[in-house]
C-alpha cells in the first residue's frame, strides 16, 4: 500500500507595525516578579527584597513605592476602586501580606493566621463594604483560612489540601474557588473552599493560576504548557504547548483577541481560544510578568528590574478591509456558487444555473454555452481541487442526478453516472477526494477524482444541502478516504461520520431549534493539521451560527448578537492556521451581512459592508484576495492589510527524488502599510520537517535584488541558510527578492520555514508563509497513481504513446519500468508479465533481445476497392511490444483500420492516425515468433482522386521491445489502375458509410459514393435534431467521396449527419442518416 501524504501549507503571523515592545527606564534594578494593572491609568510593579514601582502616563513616570516588607513580591490582586493586596516572603522570616486603598501609591501590613502563608486570594468586589473585604489564605500545612473584614480575623475553612503542595489559589465567586500546585495537581471547590476536588492534569508544576468565570481561564506550568478552560463550562481543561522546557509564568487577558503570555524570556501573542500563539518579544533575561489596560498599552517586567513596554495606537482591526466593484450595466450574473482553479481563472453556478467561466478575477463571466444540462435543469454546484496527477480536477453538480467531472481545469467535462435521480445540491473537494450531497439524505463521495463513486447508506430522508469534510492523511484501500463527515439538511438537524471504515451518517447533537443551515466550514486544529480536526462551524438562517469542538459530534451557539433577521450563506477561511497564526474566518448572508471571527468562531464581529445586497457567495482567488458576490452582480473585494515575506510550496508539483528546483521568495508590501520600501533584508530559512529539499544556495537571476544589484552574503549548510542582502537601490515593488536552489534529496514531505526576519530595522509585523513540498516516490508500475500496479497501468503507457493521454513527469517516471531513457510499448509488456507472474519484481532488467526481417510488397488497387496492404515479416522472433508508424497519400486512399491478424490477437493494442500518419503501438504476455507471415495489415479504400499512376504506403519507423529504433524500413509501392471500359470503375449506386473513427476527437471523415452527377446535400445535426453545419451542398460527378469533419468548435455529444442526393438525368433520390460521436 502506498502512502499518501495531506498537503498543507502553514502560514506564520505577527502583530502588526508600530506595536512593538521597547525597555524603559526602571529605578529598581532587582527582580521584578509581577506587574497587574491597579485602575485609574496605573500599573504596579513589584519583585525582590520587597521593591515595588508604580508606573503612570503610560510608562513616562516610573517611581519607587516605600514597601513595608523585605521579602520578595510574588502576588499582586487588586480588587476595584484601588484596593488591594501582595503577599511577600518564602519564609516565615520574611513573610507579609500587605494592602494598599490608593491604586498602590501606598501600603500597609496585615495579619496573617498563621505562621508561613503560601498565597492568597482576594473575592471579586461585589459592592460590599471595602473595609470588609474577603479574603482566603493558604498556609504551609494545607489549611486554608477564610477572613471576612480584610485580613483582621480569620477562621480556618479547610485542611484538606494538606499534602497536596498548593503553590496558587485564585477565588471565582463567593462559592467557586480554584487551586493549583506541584505535580500537575488543581483543586476546584464549589463550596467556598469547604471540600475540594484534587486532580491530576499535566505533568509539571503550575506556576500561576488565573480563573475568570468558569468558561474563561488559565493556569500555567514549568513544562512550557498553557492550560485553559474548556469554554463549555464543564470545568476541564485542555493545553497548548507554547514553548518547550519555558516557564509559563503570567498572562493577560485583554479581550476576544488578546491574550498575552509570559513564558521563559518570551512574550507570546495569542487569543482567548489560543487558536494561534506568536512569540512577538524575546529578552536577555527571564520574563516574569505582564498587564495591560486595554489592547494598545501593556507592560510587562522580568529579571534584573527589566521593564517593557508595549503601545498601540490602534486595536487590533479586522483583517479584512473591504471596498466595492458596484455593477453599473456590465449585466453580470448573479453568482451563487464558485471555485477557483488559480487566481485568474474559476467557473460559476449563476442563479439562473447556467455554468459561467472568468479569466480575469472575477471582473468579467462569460457563459459556457457548452456545457448543457441535458434535461435543460440546472446546475448547482462546482468545486475545483488543485492536484498532482492532473492539471486541476472537479466535479459539477445539477438537478436530476447531475453529475460531471473535469480533469483539465473544466476545460472540458465528462458526464459520470452518479446513480440516483434526485437533485445533487453541493459539491466540495479535497486532494483527490471529492464528496457530494443531494436531496433523500444522498451522499456520494468519491477518493479518485470520479473513477470510483461511493454511495451513503442513510436512515434519514432530508435533503441535504451543505457539506465539509477531512480527508484521509493516509491511503486505505477499500475506504472513499473520507475521515470526517459533517452535513446539514433543510431540517435544520446535522449529520456526521464518526470513522473512516463508515459509509453511513448519524444525528449531530445541536439545539437549533429547527433553523435551516445552509453552510458548513471545518477548521485547523491547534497544530494546523486537517487530519486531525476537532473545529467546525455551521451556519444558517434565523441568524444561527455554531461552533464545535468535539470533531463535529456537538455544535455549540456562538456569541453573535442582534441578527435573528438575517440568513447567513457562506463560510470561508482566510487562513490555514497552525500554532503561530490567527485563523481568521469570514460568515456572508443576507442584506449585505459580514462577520469575521478571529477565534475559531465563538465570537464575531460585524464588518461595515460597502453594498446593502444579499451576499450569495465568497470565494479567494489566492491566500490574501477575497472576494464577496451579492445580488445582481456586485462584488465586494478585499484589500490585504499586512506585509508578506513567503516562499512558494511546490513550485513544481512533480517534484521527484534527485530534482533541483528553483524556489522563489517574494515579499509582498502593501502601499497602506508604513514599510513602503526595502533597502536591506536578513533572513534566516531552515528546514522545520524532513525529508525536505537540501538547501544549495541563492539564485538572483531575473529577481528585485538582482535588477537593483543588490550585495547578498550567505552562510549555512543543507538544512538552514543564513542571508543578508541590502542595496542603495530601495525596491518599493512587490515581487520575487530571490529564487531558493534546493534539491530533493530523499523522497516524501518536507516544510521549509522562515526565521530571524528584519526588513530594514523592522523585525515585527511580517506574516511569514513557509513551504510544504511533496517530493514524489517513484512507485514503477502505478502509472495512474492510484496506489496500485494494474493492466490499467499498461493500457495508459499506449494510450500516451498513441497520444490519447497525458502523463506527467512522476506517471513518466512510473511507466518506465526498464529504467532506460524512453517510455515504450516494452514497458507496458513489462507490466503485464509483472502482474502475471512472468516477472517477480520492478525494474526489469532484461534484455528480451527481438528482431526480423520486414517487407511490404509492390500491389496493384483500382480506384473504389478496398486494398489490404501487408507488412511481412521473416525470422521474427521474440517481439513482446512493437511501435509502428506509416505514412500514405490521403488525397489517394482513405484508411479505414488495422487488421492485427491472429499473431497479436492476446496483445493491448492502441492506433491513432493524424493527418498522413498512422501509429501503431502493441504489447503482450507472451512472445511472439513469426517464421514467415504478415505481422499486420493496413485496409485502405482507394478515392477518386482522377489521379493514374503510383502512391505509396511507406513504413517510417518501427521498435521492436526496446530495440534501437528502425528508420526507413519498407515501403509498399501501389499502382492505380483505371478501367479502360468507360465506368466500369464508377460505384453503381448511392452509399454513405460510418464515419471513421468513431467516436472521433477532434476529426473524422464521411465515405460516400455516387453513381451519377447528382445534386447533393450533407446536414449535421445535434442530438435535438437541430441543424448545427451544411458539410456538402453541390452538383457532384459519380464516383467516390470523403469529407472530413473538424469537430474542434463543437462540444461533446452524439451528433447526426443525414446525405439527401438527387440524380440529375434520372431524377433518382436517396436519403440516409447516421449516429457519430465527437468525445473530447
Amino acid at each position: 500500500m502506498k502512502r499518501l501524504t495531506l498537503l498543507l501549507l502553514y502560514i506564520f503571523c505577527v502583530s502588526g507595525f508600530g506595536q512593538q515592545w521597547i525597555s524603559i527606564f526602571n529605578p529598581v534594578s532587582t527582580p521584578m516578579r509581577v506587574i497587574r494593572y491597579a485602575g485609574n491609568g496605573s500599573f504596579v510593579a513589584a519583585g525582590n527584597s520587597g521593591k515595588i514601582i508604580k508606573i503612570n502616563d503610560e510608562g513616562n513616570s516610573v517611581t519607587e513605592v516605600p514597601s513595608p516588607v523585605t521579602g520578595d513580591i510574588r502576588k499582586i490582586q487588586f480588587i476595584a476602586g484601588g484596593m488591594g493586596y501582595a503577599i511577600s516572603g518564602l519564609t516565615s522570616a520574611n513573610q507579609g501580606l500587605i494592602k494598599t486603598t490608593d491604586y498602590g501609591s501606598s501600603w500597609s501590613q496585615v495579619s496573617l493566621p498563621e505562621g508561613f502563608a503560601v498565597t492568597f486570594s482576594a473575592f471579586p468586589y461585589s459592592g460590599d463594604n471595602p473595609a470588609m473585604d474577603k479574603l482566603l489564605v493558604l498556609s504551609d500545612n494545607g489549611n486554608l483560612y477564610y477572613s471576612g473584614d480584610g485580613g483582621s480575623t480569620y477562621s480556618l475553612r479547610s485542611n484538606e489540601l494538606a499534602g497536596s503542595f498548593i503553590t496558587n489559589l485564585d477565588a471565582v465567586n463567593d462559592t467557586l474557588i480554584y487551586a493549583a500546585g506541584n505535580s500537575g495537581k488543581i483543586a476546584v471547590s464549589n463550596n467556598k473552599g469547604v471540600s475540594w476536588n484534587i486532580s491530576n492534569t499535566t505533568e509539571g508544576d503550575y506556576t500561576f493560576l488565573d480563573i475568570t468565570n468558569i468558561y474563561n481561564g488559565f493556569a500555567g506550568t514549568s513544562e512550557g504548557k498553557l492550560l485553559k478552560l474548556h469554554e463549555t463550562g464543564t470545568g476541564t481543561f485542555y493545553n497548548q504547548l507554547v514553548k518547550e522546557n519555558a516557564v509559563i509564568r503570567d498572562v493577560a487577558a485583554v479581550n476576544e483577541l488578546s491574550l498575552w503570555i509570559i513564558a521563559g524570556n518570551s512574550i507570546f501573542r495569542s487569543n482567548r481560544y489560543l487558536s494561534y500563539m506568536t512569540e512577538v518579544h524575546t529578552a536577555s533575561l527571564d520574563m516574569y510578568s505582564v498587564a495591560f489596560i486595554d489592547e494598545t498599552l501593556g507592560f510587562a517586567v522580568g529579571d534584573g528590574g527589566k521593564l517593557f513596554r508595549y503601545a498601540s495606537s490602534q486595536p487590533l482591526q479586522p483583517f479584512f478591509q473591504w471596498y466595492p466593484e458596484i455593477n453599473q450595466g456590465a449585466n453580470l450574473p448573479e453568482i451563487m456558487s464558485i471555485s477557483y482553479k488559480n487566481p485568474n481563472s474559476g467557473l460559476a453556478i449563476g442563479a439562473d444555473g447556467k455554468l459561467y467561466q472568468t479569466e480575469n478575477s472575477g471582473k468579467t463571466w462569460m457563459l459556457r454555452n457548452d456545457v448543457v444540462h441535458p434535461s435543460n435543469g440546472r446546475f448547482t454546484s462546482v468545486a475545483f481541487s488543485a492536484n498532482l496527477y492532473s492539471e486541476y480536477s472537479g466535479f459539477l453538480t445539477g438537478e436530476n442526478g447531475y453529475l460531471a467531472i473535469t480533469d483539465d481545469g473544466g476545460n472540458t467535462w465528462k458526464r459520470s453516472d452518479a446513480g440516483v435521480s434526485v437533485n445533487l445540491n453541493a459539491v466540495k473537494a479535497s486532494g483527490d477526494v471529492f464528496v457530494v450531497v443531494g436531496d433523500a439524505g444522498t451522499v456520494i463521495s468519491s477518493p479518485d477524482r470520479g473513477k470510483t463513486l461511493y454511495r451513503y447508506n442513510n436512515q434519514f430522508s432530508s435533503d441535504l444541502i451543505a457539506l465539509d469534510f477531512v480527508p484521509s492523511t493516509l491511503l486505505f484501500s477499500g475506504t472513499d478516504m473520507v475521515a470526517k463527515l459533517v452535513v446539514a439538511g433543510t431540517d435544520g438537524n446535522l449529520y456526521h461520520k464518526r470513522k473512516l471504515s463508515d459509509l453511513s451518517l448519524f444525528p449531530v447533537n445541536i439545539l437549533n431549534q429547527g433553523l435551516r443551515i445552509n453552510t458548513i466550514l471545518k477548521l485547523p486544529d491547534r497544530s494546523g493539521s486537517f487530519g486531525f480536526n476537532k473545529y467546525w462551524l455551521a451556519a444558517g438562517d434565523g441568524g444561527s451560527v455554531y461552533y464545535s469542538m468535539d470533531n463535529g459530534a456537538t455544535f455549540y451557539l456562538s456569541e453573535i448578537q442582534n441578527v435573528s433577521s438575517l440568513s447567513f450563506r457562506q463560510f470561508i477561511s482566510g487562513y490555514i492556521a497552525n500554532a503561530d497564526s490567527v485563523q481568521k474566518t469570514i460568515l456572508i448572508g443576507s442584506s449585505g451581512s459580514i462577520f469575521e471571527s478571529q477565534d475559531m468562531g465563538h465570537t464575531w464581529y460585524k464588518i461595515i459592508s460597502p453594498l446593502p445586497y444579499n451576499n450569495n457567495a465568497v470565494s479567494f482567488t489566492d491566500i490574501k484576495k477575497a472576494q464577496i458576490h451579492s445580488t445582481a452582480g456586485n462584488v465586494i473585494r478585499n484589500v490585504a492589510d499586512y506585509p508578506t515575506l513567503f516562499m512558494a510550496s511546490n513550485p513544481r508539483n512533480d517534484l521527484i527524488k534527485g530534482d533541483t528546483i528553483l524556489i522563489p521568495v517574494s515579499l509582498n508590501l502593501p502601499q497602506k502599510q508604513g514599510l513602503n520600501s526595502v533597502s536591506s533584508v536578513q533572513l534566516k530559512i531552515r528546514s522545520v520537517q524532513r525529508p525536505d529539499p537540501r538547501l544549495l544556495g541563492i539564485d538572483t537571476s531575473g529577481t528585485l535584488m538582482g535588477k537593483k544589484r543588490w550585495m547578498l552574503a550567505s552562510l549555512g549548510d543543507t538544512s538552514f541558510l543564513r542571508i543578508a542582502a541590502a542595496g542603495s537601490n530601495d525596491f518599493t515593488e512587490s515581487g520575487v527578492m530571490f529564487n531558493l536552489k534546493a534539491w530533493a534529496a530523499e523522497s516524501g514531505t518536507g516544510l521549509l520555514g522562515l526565521d530571524s526576519i528584519v526588513v530594514n530595522t523592522t523585525r515585527t509585523g511580517i506574516e511569514k508563509l513557509t513551504s510544504y513540498f511533496y517530493i514524489w516516490y517513484i512507485t514503477l508500475g502505478d502509472v495512474d497513481l492510484n496506489g496500485y500496479i494494474e493492466a490499467y497501468d499498461a493500457s495508459q503507457i499506449l494510450k500516451y504513446l498513441s497520444s490519447a493521454t497525458q502523463l506527467n513527469r512522476r506517471q513518466l517516471k512510473n511507466a518506465n519500468v526498464t529504467t532506460d531513457t524512453t517510455v515504450s510499448a516494452f514497458d507496458a509488456s513489462v507490466i503485464l508479465r509483472y502482474l502475471v507472474g512472468l516477472i517477480g519484481s520492478l525494474p526489469y532488467g532484461g534484455t528480451d533481445a527481438s528482431g526480423g526481417n520486414f517487407s511490404m510488397p509492390q500491389l496493384n488497387a483500382a480506384v473504389g476497392t478496398v486494398l489490404y496492404v501487408p507488412v511481412t515479416v521473416t525470422s521474427g522472433n521474440n517481439i513482446y511490444s512493437f511501435e509502428q508508424n506509416f505514412s500514405y497519400d490521403p488525397a489517394v486512399m482513405l484508411f479505414e483500420e488495422v487488421d492485427w491478424g491472429n499473431n497479436f490477437a492476446g496483445f493491448a493494442k492502441e492506433s491513432v492516425i493524424s493527418g498522413n500518419s498512422i501509429s501503431l503501438f502493441a504489447a503482450g504476455t507472451t512472445p511472439v515468433n513469426i517464421s514467415s507471415g504478415n505481422m499486420i495489415r493496413l485496409r485502405f479504400r482507394m478515392l477518386n482522386g482522377g489521379q493514374t499512376g503510383q502512391t505509396i504506403v511507406k513504413m517510417n519507423q518501427l521498435r521492436l521491445n526496446e530495440m534501437p529504433v528502425r528508420n526507413n524500413v519498407a515501403q509498399s509501392v501501389i499502382n492505380i489502375i483505371t478501367s479502360v471500359e468507360e465506368g466500369s470503375d464508377l460505384p453503381k449506386e448511392f452509399s454513405l458509410s460510418q464515419n471513421y473513427p468513431n467516436p472521433f476527437n477532434p476529426s473524422t471523415v464521411l465515405q460516400y459514393t455516387v453513381p451519377a452527377e447528382s445534386d447533393v446535400r450533407i446536414i449535421l445535426y445535434n442530438s435535438l435534431g437541430e441543424e448545427v453545419a451544411t458539410l456538402v451542398s453541390q452538383v457532384q460527378k459519380a464516383g467516390y467521396y470523403n469529407h472530413e469533419l473538424n469537430g474542434a468548435s463543437l462540444s461533446s455529444g452524439v451528433y447526426y449527419y443525414r446525405i439527401s442526393a438527387t440524380s440529375v438525368s434520372s431524377g433518382e433520390n436517396f436519403t440516409k442518416t447516421m449516429k457519430m460521436i465527437l468525445m473530447k
